[in-house]
């Protein structure tokens, strides 16, 4: 299993978010390209190519109207302001036939305006005719050659009339061309934005559940644990990141836990059974003092009975010797567990640290995925604005065909295939605009869907800022223990000090007691000594006693502190 980091996978998450968006841009800056290009064509192609042909047909018209006023004109400045206004007539038409030529696309189109071009020179030698008999007053002649002209003129308004019909329906066959090509965009465009949407829900499903499950979990541990119930289960993750790492860690750190309250149950057992020990031996030397003091008395009374009762005293004092000895072999042992746990506990805190630093770590990376969420946002604001053009483009190419439309309301019978293809351009504007204000509505929910990831994130970072209370709570927990246990252990040491004190005078008593019995004649002069050395010893096991009833206490106080812990 490849291991990703938190990082990584954001990086990965994010990415995919971007170049879904990109996809979608660019597929709807392509599309806008070929509506734009489409736009072009009926515009330069047919709307143009229109607007050539009725202007040849003005042309045409102008050139008969200008002939019979030539013909009936009177006085040679009138005929030759007619004469002038016929040959720039020819020439117009000539260049609107020519402009039109070059917009056709379609062999009909070609052959139909070459046919054009040749009635045309057929035709224009026949009106210069007329213009020279009628300059020559050769008016009857005129008329007639004008009547001949007139078979070859219909001849041209008929091939124009059917390359107007020609570009209207190439006109119609693009403006269904358009259509068809819009609701394909649109099928394909929904398409990609409901992939992303559902990409999008996805991906944020996946992160709640690989980083903001685990975290809500281990936080319940956490508070759990900082509860004294330490019979939390280990939480068992699949994911090879950070959080995986944190969960082994927080593991770790719970069995230690447990291994360390196990421990300290058992020390402070063995510490209260120690300290009771500890106090029957005190009494058992107190009675031993007594019985010291008693044979001293009787010492003083009868030599006799000396030797008897020093052979009994030094067995007394040989026992408490033994006595002491166990006792300050237990509290070594005491020592050695006090100092064993106090180590757990502090790696227990190292852990409990080291888990606050990586949720840390989890935090500074949910912020950083708000920040790039935030800005996704913002990108696919300057989406909308692009669109907003978009809508504004489409206007005024509606207000332009509106234009267009009352220009051929204008012109009359000869507008109407004019205002057809003007109306075209309307509906093509109008379905544009459609367009816009679909893609704009789409951009408004992918703004949406982003804000409730950023709320998602703001609800994780609330989560991940509570596992770090949880986590510091439980380092506190553990560095409340480890005080504990290092106050427990100074005062087993003290404990083992005056042990080791007691039987260095246990000693001294037994040698005193055993030269009582060697120098017996000497027993009524060293009676004092031996008095006095009674009274430090009963002085010295009230010190005993009283030590083993204060580790009695410490051991009640730990057994107390632990008895909030559920293994």
């Amino acid at each position: 299993m490849i291991k990703l980091t938190i990082r990584k996978k954001l990086v990965i998450v994010f990415s995919a978010l971007n170049i879904l968006t990109f996809i979608l841009g660019a597929f709807s800056v392509y599309n806008l390209a070929m509506v734009n290009n489409e736009m072009n064509t009926l515009y330069n192609m047919h709307l143009k190519g229109v607007e050539y042909i009725k202007d040849a047909q003005v042309n045409l018209v102008t050139i008969g109207q200008d002939r019979n006023n030539l013909i009936l004109a009177l006085g040679s400045t009138v005929k030759k302001r007619y004469s002038e206004e016929i040959q720039k007539s020819f020439q117009s038409f000539e260049d609107n036939i020519k402009s039109f030529k070059e917009t056709v696309i379609v062999e009909e189109g070609l052959q139909t305006s070459d046919e054009i071009l040749k009635l045309w020179e057929q035709l224009k030698p026949k009106e210069e005719k007329v213009i020279d008999l009628v300059l020559k007053d050769k008016v009857e002649d005129a008329q007639l050659q004008s009547l001949e002209n007139l078979i070859i003129m219909d001849q041209i308004k008929v091939k124009i009339n059917l390359l107007v019909k020609l570009k209207n329906e190439l006109a119609q066959k693009a403006a269904n061309e358009s259509q068809m090509a819009y609701s394909k965009i649109r099928v394909i465009t929904i398409i990609i934005i409901a992939s992303n949407i559902l990409i999008g829900i996805g991906i944020a499903f996946y992160m709640s559940r690989t980083i903001g499950t685990p975290i809500i979990r281990m936080a319940e541990a956490t508070k759990q644990i900082a509860e004294g119930d330490l019979s939390v289960q280990s939480i068992k993750l699949k994911v090879k990141d950070e959080v995986g790492e944190l969960a082994n860690s927080f593991n770790a750190m719970t069995e230690g836990l447990r291994e360390v309250i196990r421990n300290v149950v058992d020390a402070s057992g063995q510490v209260a059974a120690f300290s009771q020990e500890l106090s029957a031996a005190s009494e058992e030397t107190t009675a031993s003092t007594e019985e010291v003091a008693s044979t001293i008395n009787q010492l003083a009374i009868g030599a006799g009975k000396q030797a008897q009762d020093a052979s009994e005293v030094s067995d007394v004092v040989h026992q408490m010797a033994v006595g002491i000895q166990n006792v300050s072999s237990n509290a070594n042992l005491v020592l050695s567990i006090s100092l064993n746990v106090s180590k757990e506990a502090n790696n227990g805190l190292d852990e409990a640290k080291k888990a606050v630093e990586k949720i840390y770590q989890i935090k500074e990376i949910t912020e950083e995925s708000a920040v790039s969420v935030r800005s996704l946002g913002d990108e696919s604001v300057k989406i909308g604005e692009i669109v907003e053009v978009i809508k504004g483009i489409s206007d005024q190419t509606n207000l332009l065909a509106l234009n267009a439309a009352i220009e051929a309301a204008r012109a009359g019978e000869q507008g109407r295939g004019f205002a057809v293809v003007a109306e075209e351009v309307r509906k093509l504007a109008e379905d544009s605009t459609a367009s816009a204000l679909q893609i704009s509505s789409l951009i408004e929910n992918i703004q949406d869907e982003t804000n409730r990831v950023v709320k998602i994130m703001d609800i994780t970072m609330e989560e991940v800022l509570e596992g770090v209370e949880a986590v510091s709570k439980a380092g506190s927990s553990f560095e409340l223990i480890f005080k504990e246990i290092n106050n427990m252990g100074r005062e087993i040491e003290h404990i083992n000090a005056l042990i080791q004190q007691i039987a260095e005078g246990s000693q001294s008593v037994d040698e005193s007691i055993e030269n009582i019995a060697s120098i017996a004649e000497q027993t009524a002069a060293s009676s004092e000594e031996v008095s006095a050395a009674s009274e430090e010893q009963a002085s010295a096991m009230v010190e005993i006693a009283n030590s083993a009833q204060e580790l009695a206490r410490l051991a009640e106080e730990l057994q107390l502190n632990i008895s909030g812990f559920r293994l």
